[in-house]
């Protein structure tokens, strides 16, 4: 199928590699998971709704299901942290569900794409909007205000200290024995915890920006309107990742029937692996799968 060259504010290279992979795509979810497509009825081309949002590493697209975008990045570290949250049970309240994950045949320079299916979320970015734009019941508005700082605190403080522990992965070349060496010497010991990070070197400094990050994890936890995403970026470090890039513009609301308005990360990208059998964590591949992975596939889709 050949597909319209005009989606309003995508990255070219979107539009080629779906353009390209669209049928074998279709293959692996429901056809109301592809991204939405309205008819241009004077060429009879095919085109897509227009997309939520673009960033660094790619877009999200509607999808013609309710509660279900499409999106299409060159952020490894997200797709493979997503591939192994797909084998995860029990994943907290605080983070989007993905419903599916595969790696195209091509590439946008030398990066790989990727494709996912995750829960849509509203109102990303609302950290950014101050007090005024929340209520609940229960709480005054002074309350809700300072909840409000002490959140946007800790996510500040949060990112700052997960960094440190994304720049020692870089800079081993985010190479098994790095991990393996940080892997090694976790968690961290109490007389580490009370050392100057300044005076700290490589692994060291490393594993003590991993317990900082626990423990501000933690203290998220005790809020009233961060409680949801500390404890998201707690249970990925004990499942061995830490989230470096959750920020102001990656946190939105999730509506699900069982929950009702839960405050989530919207991009876990940027996940630093702490245990050696996460680093680069296998993505299916798109044209390599077999019959039994596609099905897989479709049931964790649907």
């Amino acid at each position: 199928m050949q597909l319209s060259k005009y989606l309003p504010n995508a990255k070219p290279w979107i539009e080629k590699a779906l353009n390209n992979n669209w049928e074998a795509l279709s293959e692996i979810v429901p056809a109301e998971m592809m991204p939405s497509q309205a008819k241009l009825f004077k060429t009879g081309r095919m085109t897509f709704a227009k997309e939520y949002g673009c960033g660094v590493y790619g877009c999200v697209l509607p999808t013609g299901k309710k509660d279900v975008v499409f999106k299409m990045t060159t952020d490894a570290t997200e797709a493979s942290l997503v591939a192994s949250m797909l084998a995860m049970p029990n994943l907290p309240e605080g983070v989007v569900r993905y419903h599916a994950v595969v790696e195209l045949p091509e590439k946008k320079g030398r990066d790989k794409i990727f494709a996912l299916w995750r829960e849509e979320a509203r109102d990303i970015g609302f950290l950014t909007k101050g007090a005024e734009s929340l209520s609940a019941d229960g709480i005054s508005d002074a309350e809700l205000r300072s909840s409000l700082r002490s959140f946007k605190t800790g996510l500040a403080n949060f990112k700052d200290s997960a960094e440190k522990v994304l720049e020692y992965y870089v800079r081993g070349n985010m190479s098994r024995a790095s991990v393996k060496a940080l892997e090694s010497r976790m968690p961290p010991a109490a007389q580490l915890m009370s050392a100057d990070p300044d005076q700290l070197k490589g692994v060291q400094q490393a594993v003590f920006y991993v317990g900082l990050c626990e423990y501000i994890a933690r203290d998220m936890s005790q809020g009233f309107l961060g409680n949801t995403v500390g404890d998201a970026l707690h249970f990925f470090i004990e499942r061995g990742y830490v989230l470096a890039d959750v920020h102001y513009n990656n946190v939105g609301i999730v509506d699900r029937p069982e929950d009702g308005a839960v405050i989530a990360i919207t991009d876990p990208g940027h996940a630093v692996p702490l245990k050696e059998h996460l680093v680069k964590y296998p993505v299916p591949h798109l044209l390599d799968r077999d019959i039994a992975t596609t099905r897989r596939l479709r049931t964790a889709a649907n």
